[in-house]
């Protein structure tokens, strides 16, 4: 099925209620600690007007999921929604591990022959790039991350 869309248009309005679903459900913050999400949902929603202009003056229709594998676009969405469901059943830390090194490894076995040598690799790139993320919001910002069966 070729559907051509104004991608620029969706991608503005999606933008604008991804924005306003998380504005409304945020509930009372402290003023400290609403400064970064409200930024970043501003930014949002200033890219999506954006895009939503642009859209409108000078649209760009393409066909969706013209580009790329189907298969892998379904397995890398469902491998996302299981680490989103595991954080709060395995904990952040647990579910981020595990989530990332699969997707790694699904996506790099579309290019190349995996090897355990290069999984070894891939895993302590993995374990730091989930240290770092753990380090600098438990530690630096104060948000702990959800803690769940393992962590």
């Amino acid at each position: 099925m070729n559907l051509r869309v104004n991608s620029d248009l969706w991608a503005g309005f999606l933008g604008l209620v991804f924005a306003a679903g998380f504005w409304f459900s945020m509930g009372r913050l402290s003023n400290l600690s609403a400064v970064f999400p409200e930024t970043i949902l501003l930014l949002t929603a200033v890219i999506s007007v954006a895009l939503l202009v642009k859209g409108l003056l000078n649209p760009d229709m393409r066909v969706l999921f013209e580009e790329g594998n189907r298969l892998r676009l379904v397995v890398v969405t469902l491998i996302l929604f299981a680490w989103w469901w595991g954080i709060g059943f395995l904990g952040f830390v647990a579910a981020s591990l595990i989530a990332f090194f699969l997707l790694v490894c699904y996506l790099a076995a579309a290019q190349r022959q995996v090897t355990w040598k290069l999984a070894g690799i891939w895993a302590c790139v993995v374990v730091a790039e989930v240290a770092f993320f753990y380090i600098v919001f438990n530690k630096l910002l104060y948000v702990r991350p959800p803690r769940g069966l393992l962590f």
